[in-house]
């Protein structure tokens, strides 16, 4: 998969931005605040219909006005060239592709699949639980064609579970969505530790002989065991009317990244979080395009911060061995090498973008 052409208009200081990428490398550069990672964020937003960086569209969209829209052309993994874009307000959401409109943006992010290495990754080591589970269904997601129906199966049931928990209910009704809710579980726990065992070992050949092997990736084990989720659910139901809510369960899940038997995020220093989480992100890449002959959109946001120069060089190697299209922020052209002739250079100043 890869981006032949893009349009952005009104993101952040994005007025209006028209570039032809290159099929392999694609580097941007630029003085801080310039929009570097704005037209990273756009591409982004074309297939996630919303930010990396924050949860508010408004702060995304161009002062004073209403709306953002990118658009592009990506060729898809049948080789075959499609159009597509996406029109977002604080209000409304259109995405199109191939002409006909995206009703779902799980949808639009198997049309167009990116994959991110920036400082919201560090989020895995560094924030909470939320961020964890929500990278490994992102992850799951493109790996498994149906484990996006198991997660809405749990989540239906769980949702409907809370809501007799904070009213007067029978045992019949709780029984209907706890079965559900153990069955899911059940399913889900064991997509995890498959799709955990195989990332690991696609991160271990990745890291190779660099301090960040040996790095391990477990689910957190629960209070109780996988078979007996229908019963706990049960036997905790009162103390959960207590609470007004489910208070165990895949929804409460968390994943740990040990090296040593200790957590990565006490011992790593901030340039070994950067090192650990960009390694993470090409394994991952490298896992989809394998496993699942998709090959994604790979985008590095400011590669050398935190970083020595035989690191980004090591870094550099292993990406440009991946083949997969690459966007590649920084704010000095000369800290990074050229894969070769396959390489478009960017210049951003003050939001204008300009191949170089």
């Amino acid at each position: 998969m890869r981006l032949d052409s893009l349009t952005i208009r009104r993101v952040r200081n994005l007025s209006e931005v028209k570039i032809t990428p290159n099929p392999k490398v694609n580097i941007i550069y630029g003085e801080n605040a310039a929009g570097k990672t704005a037209l990273l964020e756009s591409i982004y937003l074309l297939s996630k219909a919303r930010s990396f960086r924050t949860a508010h569209i408004k702060e995304v969209i161009q002062h004073q006005h209403k709306e953002l829209t990118v658009s592009g052309q990506i060729n898809t993994r049948e080789n075959k060239t499609v159009s597509t874009g996406l029109r977002k307000s604080s209000k409304e959401t259109e995405i199109r592709y191939n002409g006909e409109r995206v009703k779902a943006v799980s949808e639009q992010a198997k049309n167009v699949v990116v994959q991110t290495a920036n400082s919201d990754n560090t989020r895995l080591l560094t924030g909470s639980p939320k961020d964890r589970r929500k990278w490994i269904d992102w992850a799951l997601f493109h790996v498994e064609h149906d484990y996006l129906q198991i997660w809405h199966s749990y989540h239906h049931a769980l949702r409907h579970r809370n809501a007799l928990l904070r009213r007067p209910a029978k045992e019949e009704e709780y029984y209907v969505w706890e079965n559900i809710m153990a069955n899911t579980a059940k399913d889900l726990k064991e997509r995890w530790q498959k799709y955990l065992g195989c990332l690991q070992q696609y991160y271990q050949q990745t890291a190779d002989q660099h301090i960040c092997v040996g790095v391990t990736f477990t689910a957190k084990k629960d209070k109780y065991k996988n078979e007996d989720f229908l019963k706990h659910l049960q036997l905790a139901r009162r103390s959960d009317i207590k609470a007004g809510f489910t208070q165990q369960g895949p929804h409460k899940a968390d994943f740990e990244f040990k090296l040593d038997g200790k957590h990565v995020s006490t011992i790593f220093s901030r340039g070994q979080v950067k090192l650990f989480v960009v390694l993470l992100s090409i394994a991952q890449a490298k896992l989809l395009k394998n496993e699942k002959e998709t090959s994604p959109i790979l985008l590095v946001d400011d590669l050398t911060a935190e970083l020595d120069k035989k690191t980004v060089n090591m870094l550099l190697k292993l990406l440009y061995k991946e083949q997969m299209q690459l966007f590649i922020t920084v704010t000095d052209q000369r800290e990074i090498s050229k894969a070769n002739t396959d390489t478009a250079l960017f210049h951003v100043e003050q939001g204008k973008v300009k191949r170089c």
